[in-house]
């Protein structure tokens, strides 16, 4: 699960930089 989360961390942050945040928020709730 871990690889899928920072894939697509990798690939969010790539097409939304400047909302880098609110996907920050989603993968640390994804984690818990």
């Amino acid at each position: 699960m871990s690889e899928k989360i920072n894939l697509t961390l990798k690939v969010w942050r790539q097409e939304n930089t400047n909302v880098n945040g609110d996907f920050v928020s989603y993968d640390v709730s994804d984690v818990n």
